[in-house]
C-alpha cells in the first residue's frame, strides 16, 4: 500500500531480495529507492534540508536499491504495481531501453544521472578552485588517506596536494578528474595486481552514507549546487508531493 491508500502486487521473484534485506521498504508511507549507500545518505541529506526535518517524520524513507540492476527491477515492480515511489540511480549504460520507459512513466519522480555515477555528477558540478577543499583540510580524518590515493593515482613523489598537482601537469588532467576517479573507484589505468586496491579506494570517499551526506553538504557550501539544482529539485519536489508537501528551504541556504 502507497501513500494513496493504493494497493498492489509485488512479484516476489523481483522483490525478496529487498523485502529480505530492508523489509521497510514496503512498509513506509513513500519509499524512495536509492541506487546504494552513497545514494541514501546524499539523498537523505537534501530531503531533510528540504523539509526542515528527518525525511522519516513524513513516512519518507530513502531504501538501499542494492546496485544499479536491482534498483531497476525494483522500480520496475514497483512500476507495475502502480505504487507511488520514487528513485535515484547511476548510468551504466546498460538496459537504456528499460531505464527510459521507467522515466517516461516516473516523470520527475526518477532520477538517473546522464555523467555516470553520483559521485561524478555531484563532483562534475564544484568549481575547479573547490577540489582542493573537497578533498579535506589537512588533519581531517580522511584527508590524509584521500591524498594517498591521489598520489599513487598520479604517481607523484609526495603526499601533498603540491606534489599531486606539480605530478598532473604534464599530464593535462585536472585534479578534479583525478578526484572522480578516486572517489569512484575506477581501476582501468590501475598496474597489474593493483585493480582490487584502487577499487577499494571509493570507501574513503563517499561510498557510504556518511559520505554521501558529506558530499552533499560539501556540494552546497562549494558552489556545486548551482549546476545540480536544476536536476535535482524537480525529484525532491516530487517527493515532498507524494505526501502532500512543498520544499520548505533554499536548500542553498538551509
Amino acid at each position: 500500500m502507497d501513500s494513496s491508500g493504493r494497493l498492489g502486487t509485488l512479484p516476489s521473484e523481483l522483490v525478496g531480495k529487498q523485502q529480505k534485506n530492508d523489509p521497510e521498504t514496503f512498509l513506509s508511507r513513500v519509499a524512495v529507492i536509492a541506487e546504494g549507500v552513497t545514494e541514501v545518505g546524499f539523498l537523505n541529506h537534501l530531503l531533510e534540508l528540504a523539509l526542515g526535518c528527518a525525511p522519516l517524520d513524513h513516512g519518507i524513507r530513502v531504501c538501499n536499491g542494492q546496485g544499479n540492476d536491482h534498483t531497476r527491477k525494483l522500480l520496475k515492480a514497483l512500476e507495475e504495481a502502480r505504487l507511488k515511489f520514487a528513485g535515484l540511480a547511476d548510468n551504466e549504460g546498460v538496459k537504456t531501453d528499460s531505464w527510459a520507459e521507467l522515466k517516461e512513466k516516473m516523470g520527475d519522480l526518477l532520477l538517473q544521472w546522464e555523467e555516470g555515477c553520483t559521485e561524478e555528477a555531484v563532483i562534475s558540478a564544484i568549481p575547479e578552485d573547490q577540489i582542493p577543499a573537497l578533498i579535506g583540510a589537512v588533519g581531517e580524518d580522511k584527508t590524509g588517506t584521500r591524498l594517498q590515493h591521489l598520489k599513487v593515482r598520479c604517481g607523484a613523489e609526495e603526499r601533498t596536494l603540491d606534489s599531486i598537482i606539480a605530478a598532473l601537469a604534464s599530464t593535462g588532467k585536472p585534479l578534479k578528474q583525478l578526484v572522480i576517479e578516486a572517489a569512484s573507484g575506477r581501476s582501468d589505468d590501475a598496474p597489474e595486481g593493483e585493480k582490487k586496491a584502487w577499487k577499494s579506494h571509493s570507501s574513503s570517499w563517499f561510498k557510504s552514507e556518511a559520505g554521501g551526506a558529506e558530499l552533499a553538504q560539501k556540494a552546497i557550501a562549494l558552489g556545486g549546487w548551482n549546476g545540480l539544482s536544476e536536476r535535482l529539485l524537480p525529484l525532491i519536489a516530487a517527493i515532498l508531493a507524494t505526501v502532500g508537501l512543498t520544499v520548505a528551504h533554499d536548500l542553498a541556504n538551509a
